[in-house]
């Protein structure tokens, strides 16, 4: 699937009308004709809002947690993220990111493990798979973090990662899940054990909860943030920021 590069998504609620973020292109108005053929095409689908875009005839189409996007006659849809290259940013990340709210009460904690640093004040929760690059990118961002808890829930994605859910499985019954899961993500062999961890009552909680990819990141107000930060955003994020 080619990846198509667009400077910005504008954001267009389902009435066709049109609003426009700071630092975004002018906006686009969605044709009412688009908006009720998508209806008459797709009744069964929650279709929450329906976006313009920079490119002529293509427009971004949220559904539920998932967002999608369509040329004009409505019947060729484009599942993936579109990247502004220019500013180094996923704007469907970010797009998702604006939208996604994680009920903090609803997280499996039994099927978690966590590390506390400093006084443990702050709650975060990380979906992780151990073969997952960005994962592993992230941790020494996270190990940069103080007053803190983290709690870790393994996500193998297993179309991409074949060896991760053994791996997972390693982790989890490890005696210290914490310095096994370090050690593993720095590269390090750890001994291969099974013993039934939780990977699938985490991986239905992520479909459930519309975590499609991993990292993931959620803090306690039910915020998300999907993909790999930097130390100063995960700051920013972690004390209220977007």
């Amino acid at each position: 699937m080619k990846r198509i590069v667009l400077g910005a998504v504008m954001s267009v609620m389902f009435t066709g009308q049109s609003w426009s973020a700071e630092g975004a292109v002018p906006t686009v108005d969605v044709p009412e004709s688009f908006v009720k053929l998508l209806r008459e095409k797709y009744p069964n689908t929650n279709i929450s809002s329906v976006s313009g875009s920079e490119i002529p005839g293509l427009y971004e189409v949220v559904m539920g947690r998932n967002v999608a996007y369509v040329e004009e006659s409505g019947r060729y849809f484009v599942f993936g993220h579109i990247f502004d290259m220019e500013k180094r940013e996923d704007v469907t990340a970010l797009r998702l990111e604006s939208r996604a709210l994680v009920k903090w009460d609803s997280l499996p904690m039994d099927a978690s493990f966590a590390v506390r640093k400093g006084d443990g004040s702050r709650q975060m929760a990380v979906f992780t798979d151990p073969d997952c690059p960005y994962c592993k990118k992230l941790e020494p961002e996270l190990a940069k973090l103080d007053n803190v808890t983290i709690h870790y829930f393994l996500m193998p994605l297993d179309g991409l990662h074949p060896q991760a859910r053994e791996k997972a499985e390693s982790v989890w019954c490890s005696k210290d899940r914490a310095a096994a899961w370090q050690s593993m993500m720095n590269g390090q062999q750890i001994v291969s054990e099974k013993c039934g961890a939780p990977v699938e009552s985490v991986l239905a909680f992520a479909r459930e909860a519309g975590i499609q990819g991993t990292p993931t990141l959620v803090r306690q107000d039910g915020k998300v943030l999907p993909g790999y930060a930097p130390i100063e955003r995960l700051e920013a994020w972690l004390n209220g920021g977007g």
